[in-house]
């Protein structure tokens, strides 16, 4: 048997089992798992309780595998499986990197990943112009539900509302660029949100999301929530806006021609409006029923605009 003393090849492929050990769980909790109900839940917890929870459930993983190895390759290296002072030292390292990655995520989370990146390498530190794909999400009747179920209710309703959208915005690689008031706007790069119609698709996971929690929310409010949206493409100049609270800001005529859109959806009796510049640019599913209607004229523009427009499967 090898010298239990001077095993480095032992210790070595210790730490590399470790490694997977710990960072597989982990992987899988911040790319699956946070988009389910764990992550949901843990969504639902004031800022820093959530923050010191997943640190807490980072550290059981690493100390269980820890422990875990230490006691299988005790065998071949000299080592025990006390809670000595390795050990003390092991679980302050551990501590203190869980924490520091938990907060660096949660930052992440809060101004959304690539807004995130995008601050940190100063890619809009000077505006540029870009093509952005953008979609209005916005709740139908939330003067009526807030005179309904009370401010306080209404506000619980409109977070859970939001949740969804989230979570619909997730599963068709979009991102959050703004809420305003019970609007949500999301945007997609052209090759994110063309491929297999992502952003025509969205409107309809959010209401397939909104349909799952159905019961929860009549348990919770006493109604289901509905919205209107409306999706349009074009140009648009992005850049740093803020110094105190910094975000990347869009403007230009496509988000006014999306906040015309989604104000006009009401009037055309649609769920969702669609303007024709965005379905020339992808091929329509399936499952998307496209309506054409009448150009919509508008304020500035010469000519009205093309749209179309789909309403929800009853």
């Amino acid at each position: 048997m090898a010298d239990k003393d001077h095993s480095p090849w032992v210790t070595a492929l210790q730490g590399a089992i470790n490694s997977v050990l710990v960072s597989v769980p982990i992987v899988w909790l911040e790319t699956e798992a946070i988009r389910g109900q764990v992550g949901r839940y843990l969504r639902r917890l004031p800022f820093l309780v959530s923050i010191l929870a997943k640190t807490l459930i980072y550290l059981a993983l690493i100390v269980t595998s820890v422990q875990f190895l230490r006691w299988v390759f005790g065998h071949f290296v000299k080592q025990t499986v006390a809670f000595d002072r390795v050990f003390l030292e092991i679980l302050i390292f551990a501590g203190s990197m869980s924490l520091a990655a938990n907060i660096v995520l949660s930052i992440g989370s809060l101004l959304g990943w690539a807004t995130f990146w995008r601050l940190l390498a100063g890619r809009y530190h000077h505006p540029r112009r870009e093509e952005r794909i953008f979609l209005s999400v916005d709740l139908k009747n939330s003067t009526e539900l807030a005179e309904q179920i009370g401010d306080s209710r209404f506000h619980a309703l409109l977070n859970a509302f939001f949740e969804d959208v989230a979570a619909g915005a997730v599963e068709t690689e979009a991102e959050i660029y703004k809420y305003i008031g019970d609007e949500v706007i999301l945007t997609w790069r052209p090759e994110q949100g063309l491929p297999a119609a992502r952003c025509l698709q969205c409107p309809i996971a959010i209401r397939r999301l909104i349909d799952a929690d159905r019961q929860l929310y009549l348990r919770r409010f006493g109604v289901v929530p509905e919205f209107r949206a409306a999706l349009h493409i074009g140009e648009v100049v992005a850049g740093e806006v803020g110094n105190i609270k910094r975000e990347i800001g869009y403007f230009g005529d496509t988000l006014n021609t999306t906040a015309r859109l989604a104000g006009a959806s009401k009037d055309f009796g649609v769920d969702v409006l669609v303007s024709e510049a965005l379905l020339q640019r992808l091929e329509v599913p399936a499952n998307v029923r496209i309506e054409p209607l009448a150009p919509l004229p508008m304020r500035g523009k010469a000519l009205p605009v093309p749209i179309a427009g789909y309403s929800f499967a009853v």
